[in-house]
């Protein structure tokens, strides 16, 4: 359990560390899936797609 706890906590401060050093923030791309994917093709990124329902 405690290599548990020490895993999360090393992991978590590497986030922020990480967090700190991009002021750029979050950039939201508005256009089709297509585009998105030749966009994330081109920068050689990956692509987050986020979705919901109200069920």
């Amino acid at each position: 359990m405690k290599k548990l706890l020490f895993t999360l906590s090393f992991l978590m401060m590497i986030f922020l560390v990480n967090a700190e050093d991009s002021k750029e923030g979050i950039k939201f791309f508005k256009g089709s899936f297509e585009e998105a994917v030749a966009k994330a093709k081109a920068e050689n990124k990956l692509l987050f797609v986020e979705y919901w329902t109200t069920w």
